[in-house]
């Protein structure tokens, strides 16, 4: 049954790790028996099942658990750049802040386009075409995004990353995932939507405002 008044957790989990492989490959890679192109596939593997089941076994949560399922992929997502990425951890966190926004504009957008086909009966609200269509659109997004920090590149491997500047970026991106997801956690406050279109919007809208604030201080 379709339940397109909320985004599924897979859609989520594909976003995600999409956007978390597309800015490891702005970081150098660890040495290894398996080499660069090994190691990026393994963990790259590990990751899209980690957080695909988790984020299918999970979706639909009671608020309460919600908080802590998402705080648990946040590490899993910074754990994969410590794994893949030679980076301090404090670089691993705020390219985990940069990816995890991305990932919600992703998801946002690509639901919200989906929802608006299905309502609209331009495509059937099937499983298969809802991972599909989610995974293709995400996909897209994602190398936007990419050309638009390529430019970034070789600054990424130098660049060094301070308290301040994982403290603002943690700021920035729990300020965004807050606002755009405050219709689902307070429904009743002034800036939350009972009308799922709606709600859509902010969502998508706040999500893109975060990406470019995090692009702009990035």
């Amino acid at each position: 049954v379709l339940q397109a008044n909320t985004t599924p957790g897979f859609t989520y989990a594909i976003a995600y790790c999409l956007s978390c492989v597309m800015y490891a490959l702005f970081l150098p890679v660890r040495s290894g028996r398996l080499g660069e192109r090994g190691r990026r596939l393994l963990c790259s593997a590990g990751l899209f099942l980690v957080v695909c089941t988790f984020m299918v076994l999970t979706d639909g949560v009671e608020t309460t658990l919600f908080v802590p399922c998402m705080v648990f992929i946040f590490l899993v997502l910074t754990a994969y750049f410590l794994v893949l990425s030679e980076v301090p951890w404090q670089k691993a966190a705020y390219f985990t802040v940069h990816a995890f926004i991305a990932g919600e504009f992703s998801a946002s957008l690509s639901w919200q386009l989906l929802y608006f086909a299905f309502t609209q009966n331009l495509l059937p609200g099937s499983l298969p075409v809802q991972v599909t269509g989610g995974a293709v659109i995400s996909l897209l997004v994602t190398l936007v995004v990419y050309r638009l920090n390529r430019r970034f590149q070789e600054d990424n491997v130098k660049l060094e990353i301070s308290w301040k500047d994982l403290l603002i970026a943690l700021l920035i991106g729990l300020s965004v995932y807050t606002l755009s997801n405050l219709s689902y956690i307070a429904d009743t406050s002034p800036f939350s939507s009972h009308y799922v279109s709606e709600t859509f919007i902010i969502r998508t809208m706040t999500d893109l405002c975060g990406c470019g604030l995090l692009y702009a201080y990035h």
